[in-house]
């Protein structure tokens, strides 16, 4: 079986992701991506934020300022937005970030495992139950 991704650059052009979690608590969430995951706060307007972190960038928001026919206006839940949505993270001192994730109020985490993949890792879920994997850089 041939693998069509293979060889095929020239199929593809230059993408960048950036994420949005809606969220309950802006100030919460920019605390804990900016001093837990080292994200810097570029822009913080009370109910939306966007966070940079090298060439990753995270949006947060609130949901209250959605348009007229936005696909989420009113359909938002304030205790299960993150259900369903896996973020991994990966950081050059993993246990120095477990280190502030333990010292941060409201998280549910777990230890610091040695996965088959040959990476340490752990994992925390939010108060809005997004399901965060901080895991050593791949290398």
């Amino acid at each position: 079986m041939t693998n069509s991704y293979a060889n095929s650059e020239k199929n593809y052009h230059q993408v960048k992701i950036f994420i949005e979690l809606y969220v309950r608590d802006i100030t919460y969430n920019i605390t804990l991506f900016s001093e837990v995951l080292g994200f810097s706060v570029i822009r913080d307007e009370g109910n939306f934020a966007e966070l940079h972190s090298g060439n990753s960038m995270l949006l947060l928001n609130d949901g209250s300022d959605l348009e007229l026919g936005h696909p989420f206006r009113g359909r938002l839940d304030p205790i299960n937005n993150g259900i369903g949505t896996e973020i991994g993270f990966d950081v050059s001192d993993v246990s120095a970030v477990y280190k502030k994730a333990s010292q941060f109020n409201g998280l549910k985490m777990t230890e610091i495992k040695l996965q088959s993949w040959g990476l340490k890792d752990f994992r925390i879920v939010t108060p809005d139950n997004y399901y965060l994997r901080v895991t050593e850089l791949h290398k």
